[in-house]
């Protein structure tokens, strides 16, 4: 099991600018993500670059998932603050039997059309209300990884939701140095369903949160959260509960 240290959750808004920060300490575990028949997936972390073809630079970071989860799990860390991570339903922490917990699998038969390999990972969770998130994380291979001046990108997909309108997106994140400190890129809007969205976040151009050092020379884990936003400041509609399903493909530092 890789131990995943927490860290600070960023919710944005569909717009691209940050409507709540939240610090957070280090240490939490992680539960371990599984492939489609339950089982936790047995690749190794992402490959590291080498050289390329034709004359193009090969992935520093590469994540294809052709196989299985390649060691992508749910973070499961107590979110304290305005927000609520539904992973900690998985904790044996929370001391709850969670109806429907989020569950990470590996889909053999989807993925992103332009993608090399078939297969990507499917995120299953049901949102209550706004102020929510998952998180879905790896830590790297070996040693801190530097991807100085690297661009890390992956493709989401709002597959399906039901029970209302997803209102919410996705943010890429990396987390650097011993202390996991974050950085995380814009939002980007999900709607419509069932379009391959591109993330992005330019590692040498993170702003660290207050109190942190950020360092893309070494960064020790990478993920993807998925977020339901903050309350609108008009009430906004009263939200049931949203069945939604998630699919990411291809996460590299370029």
């Amino acid at each position: 099991m890789k131990n995943l240290g927490t860290r600070s959750s960023i919710l944005v808004g569909l717009c691209g600018a940050a409507l709540m920060i939240t610090s957070i300490g280090c240490g939490s575990s992680s539960t371990p993500g599984t492939d489609a028949s339950g089982n936790g997936g047995t690749s190794a972390g992402g490959s590291s670059g080498g050289g390329g073809t034709g004359g193009q630079a090969a992935p520093a970071l590469s994540y294809t998932f052709g196989s299985s989860v390649q060691d992508w799990s749910i973070n499961v860390y107590h979110d304290t603050g305005l927000s609520t991570n539904i992973g900690w339903e998985l904790s044996p922490d929370a001391g709850m039997d969670a109806a429907m917990p989020p569950l990470l699998t590996w889909d053999s038969t989807d993925g992103d059309p332009g993608a090399t390999v078939a297969g990507c990972l499917k995120l299953t969770t049901t949102f209550t209300g706004y102020n929510q998130y998952v998180d879905i994380k790896v830590g790297v291979s070996g040693t801190a990884q530097n991807l100085k001046g690297r661009t890390l990108t992956a493709k989401v997909q709002l597959a399906s939701a039901t029970g209302g309108t997803f209102p919410g997106g996705a943010i890429l994140e990396a987390d650097t140095t011993p202390t996991y400190s974050y950085g995380g890129s814009l939002g980007v809007q999900l709607m419509p369903p069932n379009t391959w969205k591109t993330l992005q976040l330019a590692l040498d151009t993170v702003m660290p949160l207050t109190g942190q050092t950020y360092d893309d020379t070494m960064v020790i884990q990478v993920g993807v959260q998925f977020y339901m936003g903050s309350t609108p400041t008009d009430g906004g509609a009263t939200l049931g509960p949203i069945d939604a399903t998630f699919l990411i493909d291809t996460v590299e530092a370029l």
